[in-house]
């Protein structure tokens, strides 16, 4: 601990009251993560070792008597002994009380349920101080929004217009309270990837094998946006098909390229480390549209991690 008073001094002076305090994979013991989200302190493992409660009740003496200390073990095996009714960590599972936090300013509900990720990826602030620091005037879609952190982060940098797309209506309703939370308003559109953002690109879905099954969708207008965020999952299926960024990342690129006005910008995200940066910037180089034909960098952003007391950027030629 008295290693990260350094980054929480940092943290905190921006108005954070969100960041990790210990990265297992780091520092020795992999598979478990301590983070806190206001006076919520999350504890996860993801390994089929469990921590017992005297472990807890160790852990929740580092901290204050206030603290909350949350419990939220991962994985198949967690979940094999939450219904066998093998798996009980009494108050270190309580759920049942409202959590508010800070990110560089900006307020978020905490919420997480049980074997689930939590409701803001702090590892994705980076982009989203840097939405709000360039967000001014823009219209902005943010796709795969989750909880709509980025686009909260938008519309308080004063965004002229934000749309948060996700398919999962528990995210957007949480994204709907951050929103309140930050007095700002946006636009939340409930729908799979693909037919939202064919429809924004102009390229029309009902040829898609899901449409012709019947299968139901939003219906929206062709669209262009200013800044548009695409962080996708690495892998997930659905009726409309793979969201799969390691083999098919064009596919998801390429109705975003066309979704963005003149001069637009796409902030896109390559977190698997089966592609490399290179590999992933010819993936997108090669999208066969306007946009990119008159694309001449790309402005590469590292990861900052919570041990990390700055960003950095790259700008990167890409072609003339």
């Amino acid at each position: 601990m008295k290693n990260r008073l350094k980054m929480i001094e940092f943290l905190e002076a921006e108005n954070t009251t969100a960041y990790r305090l210990f990265h297992g994979v780091c520092e020795g013991l992999p598979g478990t993560t301590v983070d806190r989200y206001g006076d919520v302190i999350l504890i996860q493992t993801f390994r089929e070792e469990l921590l017992t409660q005297q472990e807890l009740v160790d852990v929740s003496c580092l901290f204050p008597e206030e603290t909350r200390i949350l419990y939220n073990p991962r994985g198949g095996h967690a979940r094999r002994q939450a219904k066998a009714g093998e798996l009980n960590f009494g108050d270190f599972s309580d759920r049942s009380t409202e959590t508010v936090f800070q990110e560089v300013g900006l307020n978020f509900e905490f919420s997480c349920l049980p074997f689930s990720d939590p409701s803001l990826f702090l590892d994705f602030r980076f982009a989203r101080r840097w939405i709000q620091n360039n967000a001014s005037d823009l219209s902005v879609l943010n796709t795969f929004a989750y909880t709509c952190g980025c686009g909260v982060a938008a519309a308080v940098g004063g965004a002229r217009k934000v749309v948060n797309l996700d398919h999962g209506s528990r995210c957007l309703e949480l994204g709907a309270k951050n929103a309140a939370l930050n007095n700002v308003s946006m636009q939340n559109v409930q729908s799979d990837f693909y037919p939202a953002m064919r429809q924004y690109a102009g390229l029309g879905v009902k040829g898609l094998r899901a449409a012709r099954r019947g299968v139901k969708y939003p219906s929206l207008n062709p669209e262009t946006f200013d800044l548009i965020i695409l962080d996708p999952p690495t892998l997930t299926k659905s009726k409309w098909g793979a969201v799969d960024i390691v083999n098919d990342y064009s596919a998801l690129a390429k109705p975003a390229l066309l979704s963005l006005s003149e001069n637009g910008r796409l902030l896109a995200t390559n977190h698997t480390s089966q592609v490399s940066m290179d590999e992933w910037v010819d993936v997108i180089s090669r999208n066969p549209t306007s946009q990119v034909e008159q694309m001449n960098t790309i402005e590469r952003q590292s990861m900052v991690v919570d041990r990390a007391l700055r960003d950095t950027a790259e700008v990167v030629p890409v072609g003339t």
